[in-house]
């Protein structure tokens, strides 16, 4: 009996000493890839095509950064889809500069390609994002 006593103290002493286990904060993982420039909303996936950025403004007295990109609607014909865009311009170590422009809407044809443009209103900035999503 009094091994038995023994033991069930001696388990009672372990166990309340036992610490107990705090999982770690969730972590981030750093991103595999570089953010592309030019996003769209998933909804518009397939359906808007852009082509080459025209940049202008990059260099230090040729004014603020100014970027035109043109984009087309690979929609069927007669359907018309209707988008917001924006540009975010950035400085020299990728922060946004503030303020930022507003979103602006468009109505875009079936086939058709449209000029989205943007302009800096700071002459800090040195990269820009365009961001395309359905109109709201």
């Amino acid at each position: 009996m009094n091994w038995m006593m023994l033991t069930a103290a001696g388990a009672m002493v372990l166990v309340g000493c036992a610490r107990p286990t705090v999982a770690p904060p969730a972590q981030p993982i750093a991103d595999p890839m570089q953010y592309p420039q030019i996003v769209l909303s998933q909804d518009l996936a397939g359906w808007i095509a852009v082509d080459r950025p025209v940049v202008e403004g990059m260099g230090d007295d040729d004014g603020p950064l100014s970027v035109v990109v043109p984009v087309r609607t690979l929609t069927a014909r007669g359907e018309a889809i209707r988008v917001q865009y924006r540009y975010i311009f950035l400085d020299d170590r990728g922060r946004p500069i503030h303020p930022q422009g507003d979103w602006r809407y468009e109505r875009m044809e079936s086939r058709t390609q449209k000029f989205f443009e943007g302009n800096a209103l700071d002459e800090r900035a040195a990269d820009w994002r365009l961001e395309i999503r359905t109109a709201r």
